[in-house]
């Protein structure tokens, strides 16, 4: 037997052509541009998620705050006369309470017995508190109060003679996120109408982020907004 024909037959071996190379290097192009365009996608709704968490925080602190102090207004356990609503407008309500308990005429000048609720205009918009101006909520962009006074009806401005008679205030707070997010746009409007316990439509205020004068800050359109409106009850309003 020929000793050649029993040696086993060498196979002819090849790597990747080089089209089947450029077929690889597509897919695994197209792989990773996919899973990189669901991290952004993933990315960015983590973004928004944060924000909108933010705002939510930041208004349910400042309501929180306010559903606590608002029904001390017009305390005045001693019946000394001394303890009332000092101001009420559309952005501003300020009030007394006798949290001393000694009926004595209180210093409106200290912050112990006075309390203030404002938009401050000469910062960045923000809520502040007491006479002090402690700041209790950031990046508030609008506030509403809205009285409601005891023959049932609502007002913006209640006349200087009327502020004992307020025995409720509907807040309506407009918040945004801290920064801009240039890939969104608040296209939205917010109003601070509602509907009464009588149901009753009160007609409210529209604010529109496209205006210019409500929001003079730069990129106002690309900000994240959240609104949260609630009927506080002044406990201690018409008692006397």
């Amino acid at each position: 037997m020929n000793k050649m024909s029993r040696q086993p037959a060498i196979r002819k071996q090849s790597g990747f052509t080089l089209v089947e190379l450029m077929v690889t290097l597509v897919v695994a192009f197209l792989v990773i541009a996919a899973v990189y365009a669901s991290f952004k996608v993933q990315q960015q709704n983590e973004k928004a998620q944060q924000q909108v968490t933010q705002i939510q925080q930041n208004l349910r602190a400042a309501m929180d705050m306010m559903s606590r102090e608002f029904p001390m207004a017009g305390y005045d356990p001693l019946q000394s006369g001394e303890y009332e609503i000092i101001a009420a407008d559309q952005n501003t309500f300020s009030f007394a309470a006798d949290i001393n308990e000694d009926g004595e005429e209180p210093d409106l000048s200290l912050c112990d017995e006075r309390y203030d609720f404002e938009l401050d205009p000469l910062t960045d918009p923000t809520i502040v508190v007491d006479c002090g101006g402690d700041p209790i909520a950031e990046n508030i962009d609008q506030i509403e109060f809205r009285y409601l006074l005891d023959d049932g009806t609502y007002t913006l401005a209640p006349a200087a003679g009327d502020l004992g008679k307020i025995v409720a205030v509907r807040v309506s707070i407009l918040a945004r996120a801290g920064q801009p997010d240039f890939k969104y746009t608040d296209n939205n409007t917010y109003s601070t109408g509602f509907t009464d316990m009588d149901g009753t439509v009160i007609a409210g205020t529209t604010w529109d982020p496209a205006d210019d004068v409500l929001f003079s800050y730069d990129n106002k359109m690309n900000y994240r907004r959240r609104m949260l409106a609630k009927t506080i009850y002044l406990r201690n309003m018409g008692l006397f």
